[in-house]
């Protein structure tokens, strides 16, 4: 008898073993090879499982590794930068040296550093005083003062800076400001050459400017 004949005859169908009765809210009833396939799965998902947990007890919290730089994009631009600044376990070392990796002690002192700047707070008379102060602060964004009150602030702040010392008053603190801002930037410039990707280009010694090489499609 050849297969086509043989195909075309009616056969026993096929039935599967049914579930008990009482657990048939269950569903199909689970055969052998089922079971070997979830077991497989849960056993390699064990093992996994175990294998990255001792990678997280035997890492070291000072070495450099490229994930900090994805996780600080990927926070930034989604939920925000975390408030530690990336510096899981800093408490109990050396702060000085981690805040000096990512630039959070620059950016600190720089903060101080402007918050050390004296402001200088000007009183109106009246309130027609104060609203053509106000006027005027809209265009430029300084409020409209007489040449005498000029010479007068003036005269203050140059009596304020000479009695300074050591550089520690107004113009020391916007001088550390504007140094302090520079070394943040060179930092943040430093940390974007040494992501993943090519994010940052700069310039050699000689400045000649680097450019960022694309992949070929």
């Amino acid at each position: 008898m050849s297969a086509s004949m043989r195909n075309a005859i009616q056969r026993r169908p096929h039935r599967e073993r049914a579930q008990p009765h009482e657990r048939r809210h269950l569903g199909i009833l689970e055969k052998h090879k089922d079971y070997s396939l979830r077991a497989k799965d849960y056993n390699k998902k064990k093992a996994h499982l175990k294998a990255l947990r001792l990678k997280a007890s035997e890492r070291n919290e000072d070495e450099f590794y490229f994930g900090m730089h994805s996780r600080k994009a990927r926070l930034r631009h989604r939920r925000g930068v975390r408030a530690d600044g990336g510096q899981r376990g800093a408490e109990g070392g050396d702060g000085a040296s981690a805040e000096g990796r990512d630039g959070g002690g620059s950016a600190a002192a720089a903060d101080g550093a402007v918050s050390s700047v004296p402001t200088k707070i000007i009183f109106a008379e009246g309130v027609e005083e104060r609203e053509e102060m106000l006027r005027a602060n809209v265009g430029t964004g300084a409020p409209a003062l007489d040449e005498d009150d000029l010479g007068a602030f003036g005269e203050d702040d140059r009596a304020l800076e000479e009695s300074d010392e050591g550089g520690a008053g107004p113009q020391g603190a916007r001088l550390a400001s504007r140094s302090l801002r520079k070394v943040e930037a060179y930092l943040e410039v430093q940390q974007a050459k040494m992501a993943k990707t090519a994010t940052s280009g700069g310039s050699t010694r000689k400045g000649k400017k680097l450019m960022v090489r694309k992949r070929k499609k």
